[in-house]
């Protein structure tokens, strides 16, 4: 019996979207399936390739990072605990915090990335005995990966019988993270590591790195955010000015380093005069005067650093500042914190 048009019309209805489904299930891309748009991002190693170069000896201590831009160019960097600063950069010649190894542009097919367009960067990395070593280890010297996928953060990269891990990063996490292992004033090499899996204790993309769970201390985030600041100031400081009374100082201006490590504050800029620089060197002072120890020898009155006509803003809260201090003590969760057991 003919149940009349609207039933007819729901029937039909019916079909279509059971098509509409099924069609949408079969097109759609499996769990961890690769395309250009799930690659674009930070991504730091964190497999043991680069860690055994410089834990020998082989190299200083660096990290390996790519940087996939969503049309598929990318930049095989470095990250160095260089401060970075002129003077280094006309010293050593490695003038970036974060050097180029190469650059190229990927292309994917299914779990397959073609490395087309590779151009190797002629800059200093580390040293010149240490540089081909460097490179040749580099993920994009393979002219092909096999990528798959963990969740949205974890890509594993088979080239041949190579095999290498990375893990996404927000770029400001690791700027911060970056700088709270340099201010340390410990060796990267023996402690890096171990700061970093604190670091990412709540971002399983990092689980690798952590043997058993870890304790975040409760001023792990006021110190990382500290250091950021004191870190940029401390890069900021060591920029000449045409004006500096030390002409070794402005025979530097030639020399412009790359500092993509750095993170920005309202406030920190680089100094066009040698007033600027004594406004940072005062601010500087200030907070190295609030954080380190009080001593019969330092009772901390000592504000001659601080003599400027200008007022001083500190853009850092009392919380911060007190991170930094326990950050440097003998409190077990900082000496946990960096494994300085």
């Amino acid at each position: 019996m003919d149940s009349g048009p609207l039933s007819r019309m729901l029937s039909v209805r019916s079909v279509l979207a059971a098509i509409a489904v099924a069609v949408a299930l079969t097109s759609a891309p499996p769990a961890g399936a690769v395309d250009l748009q799930s690659l674009t991002g930070w991504w730091i190693a964190i497999d043991d390739t680069f860690p055994t170069l410089w834990k020998r000896g082989d190299v200083t201590a660096m990290e390996e990072v790519l940087i996939i831009n969503p049309d598929g160019r990318i930049e095989n960097r470095v990250m160095n605990f260089w401060s970075g600063d002129p003077e280094s950069c006309a010293k050593m010649k490695v003038c970036s915090d974060l050097p180029v190894i190469a650059t190229a542009r990927v292309a994917v097919k299914g779990d397959t990335v073609a490395v087309g367009e590779r151009k190797p960067r002629s800059e200093r990395i580390d040293s010149p005995r240490t540089d081909p070593r460097i490179r040749q280890v580099a993920v994009t010297a393979a002219p092909a990966w096999t990528v798959s996928l963990s969740g949205k953060s974890v890509m594993t990269v088979r080239a041949g019988a190579t095999t290498r891990t990375f893990a996404r990063i927000e770029p400001d996490r690791l700027r911060r993270l970056r700088a709270g292992m340099r201010i340390s004033g410990l060796a990267a090499s023996k402690h890096w590591r171990c700061f970093l899996a604190v670091g990412t204790a709540r971002n399983a993309a990092f689980a690798s790195l952590r043997d058993e769970p870890v304790t975040v201390p409760d001023f792990f985030e006021q110190y990382l955010r500290a250091a950021s600041y004191v870190a940029v100031l401390d890069s900021l400081i060591k920029r000449p000015t045409a004006d500096d009374r030390d002409p070794k100082a402005r025979d530097l201006i030639a020399y412009e380093p790359e500092e993509l490590m750095a993170e920005h504050f309202d406030g920190l800029t680089v100094p066009a005069r040698l007033s600027d620089k004594q406004r940072l060197e005062a601010l500087a002072a200030a907070i190295a005067h609030r954080v380190r120890p009080k001593t019969a020898a330092d009772p901390g009155h000592n504000t001659s650093a601080l003599a400027l006509d200008v007022p001083l803003k500190i853009s850092l809260s009392n919380a911060e500042i007190a991170a930094l201090t326990r950050a440097a003590s003998n409190d077990p969760d900082a000496k946990k914190m960096f494994c300085r057991d």
